[in-house]
């Protein structure tokens, strides 16, 4: 503090986040048809003072040769005012070569905001209560034009429960509770 003041730092949140940090890390194993993958992340003080968020993740995958299937499966934690808030989810995917291109198929689901938080407590799309889940579907092909280059093009859909409000999380909009947004995704990826 070059202010001079001593005793406890009782700024405003820009000053709580100095003193915010995350830790988080990851493992993973990939070794001929299978990978296995684990991963930790620490959230300290980032949304407030004395607000913390912990998630885990595992996941793991098959090369049957002929397609790929995978598992995810993520244990989230938020502190709130209010109380713990927390959330499971689960996937499986699926991958299958046709053509030059790859299929990509999805679902997954999260499940009920839970914890000793109050009911109707919310960080993010996350909702403590019941009803407040939501189930994903995606399907995409992927074509690449060389080594380096790719195009994608799918549909992705999310099925919220009557008090859930999940939406895309790179282009966020305000969903009501229970909506069902959906969309199509194109892309392209280039390696350089």
């Amino acid at each position: 503090d070059s202010s001079g003041a001593t005793g406890p730092n009782t700024g405003d949140h820009s000053s709580e986040l100095r003193h915010a940090y995350v830790l988080g890390g990851n493992a993973i194993y990939n070794n001929g048809p299978i990978q296995v993958g684990a991963a930790f992340e620490s959230n300290q003080k980032l949304r407030g003072q004395d607000l913390n968020d912990t998630d885990v993740t595992l996941t793991g995958g098959y090369n049957f040769g002929t397609g790929r299937v995978a598992a995810t499966y993520e244990n989230l934690k938020y502190e709130t005012p209010s109380g713990g808030l927390k959330r499971n989810m689960w996937g499986v995917s699926g991958t299958m070569p046709m053509g030059p291109g790859t299929w990509y198929a999805f679902y997954g689901r999260a499940g009920d905001g839970r914890g000793s938080a109050k009911d109707g407590e919310r960080v993010g799309g996350l909702t403590r209560g019941s009803d407040t889940g939501s189930n994903q579907w995606e399907l995409s092909y992927t074509y690449p034009f060389s080594k380096r280059t790719q195009v994608y093009a799918g549909y992705v859909r999310l099925q919220n429960d009557s008090r859930a409000s999940y939406t895309f999380n790179i282009n966020a909009y305000p969903i009501a509770q229970g909506g069902k947004p959906d969309g199509f995704v194109f892309g392209m990826i280039h390696l350089f």
